[in-house]
Order: C-alpha cells, then sequence, then structure tokens
C-alpha cells in the first residue's frame, strides 16, 4: 500500500537566502510562498509495530516578530476589504501566522480571491497590485525578525511491521518577496516521517512548543 507522502522543504534552519534582483512589473509585485514540512530532528528513531521511540527537540529558529503582523495589519487597513481585514486582525491576536498570509494573499491577490484555494496549494505565485500593501511587507520583513525556542519530546508509536527509521518534521510555510527577502513561518503541527517524505510508518499527536526569546 502507497503511503501518504510530506513535500519536505529546505532545512529549516536556513531561513535567509542571497538577494535576488530586484524587479517591477507593470501588473505589481511578486510574492512567492512554499507549504511543506521542515525536518526538525537530525537523528532519527526506528521504529515497528510493538516498538516506541523517542525523540527530543530543542532549537532555536528565526521568523517574523509579533510586532511585524500588527504594524503591517495596521499599514495594510486600507487596502483590503473589511472582511480580510478583520480576519487579518484575529490571526494576530490568535498567533496563527501561516493562516494570517493567505487572508493577505486573497485581498491582494489580482487573480485569486479565495483564501482557501491558498491553504490547500503547496506552492505559488502571488501577485500584490496595491503598491502600498507590497511595500508594507516587504520593508518590515527585514526589520522584524525574532528568534523562537523550538522545543518538545515525542513519543514515536511504531504503526508497520518492518522496522522504519522516522524524523520529527513541522509544518511551515517560506514566503520570499519580489526584492529577495525571504522567511519562514513555523506552525505547532508536526507529522513523522521516514526521510523521503513518507508517513504511516509511525505516529505521534503532540504539537511543539514555540516561543519567542527577548
Amino acid at each position: 500500500m502507497k503511503l501518504p507522502k510530506i513535500q519536505i522543504v529546505p532545512e529549516i534552519t536556513k531561513l535567509l537566502l542571497p538577494p535576488q534582483p530586484s524587479y517591477l512589473n507593470a501588473s505589481g509585485q511578486t510574492i512567492s510562498y512554499t507549504q511543506g514540512y521542515g525536518q526538525l530532528s537530525k537523528a532519527g528513531a526506528t521504529v515497528q509495530i510493538g516498538v516506541t521511540g523517542n525523540l527530543h527537540i530543542d532549537l532555536t529558529i528565526e521568523s517574523l516578530s509579533k510586532d511585524f503582523y500588527r504594524e503591517t495589519t495596521d499599514k495594510v487597513i486600507n487596502t483590503v476589504s473589511e472582511s480580510i481585514r478583520n480576519e487579518l486582525k484575529e490571526h494576530c491576536i490568535k498567533e496563527d501566522y501561516k493562516n494570517w498570509w493567505f487572508a493577505l494573499f486573497a485581498g491582494s491577490s489580482k487573480e485569486k480571491q479565495n483564501s482557501d484555494y491558498y491553504r490547500n496549494q503547496q506552492q505559488d505565485n502571488v501577485t500584490i497590485a496595491d503598491t502600498t500593501c507590497y511595500h508594507a511587507i516587504s520593508s518590515k520583513m527585514s526589520s522584524s525578525k525574532q528568534q523562537y525556542h523550538v522545543s518538545g519530546d515525542f513519543q514515536i508509536v511504531g504503526q508497520s511491521y518492518i522496522p522504519t527509521t522516522v524524523y520529527l518534521f513541522i509544518e511551515t510555510l517560506m514566503v520570499t518577496t519580489q526584492d529577495g527577502n525571504t522567511i519562514l513561518i513555523p506552525t505547532q503541527n508536526t507529522v513523522v516521517a521516514d526521510a523521503e517524505g513518507n508517513t504511516g510508518n509511525a505516529s505521534s499527536p503532540s504539537k511543539i512548543n514555540i516561543v519567542p526569546l527577548n
């Protein structure tokens, strides 16, 4: 039986890519994104039915600060609809930053106006037609970095009779602006998979802890 497979994104501790050349086009600026799972545990756990393993996670990653989302929401209030504006504010309060981006994409894209579309896509390019909105995003990304402590202890339960080495992955969203700013947005959702991204051989129900560092 073919196992479900996740999309593995680049190593999550490598967040900043080399600057890309700036460019503009007549229809607006582009933000691209990739959804997937970044590997958290370098050491794996070998499990099978009747055999469990344990993985300990303790690392620091860089993402965007809470202030970025609050201040950017305030700056784009005149460029999006009232419903999108309320959704952005709600995601800020809940610290649901992945869906904050999808709400922004739905409110700013020229062609696609449904945030569910973005939530269901692994990667895409989004056209931001409003210059004020785009620059509010891009200019703040480079100056609003925050270190986060990512930690947790996970008991991995084997689901197959065949011994399999599995690793812990965290659900992520990676966003890149047209002028080269790249940032990774982690979520608390985790999944257990082998090195190729195959799931189903093991499970772990826990969510990971993500705490901002001062």
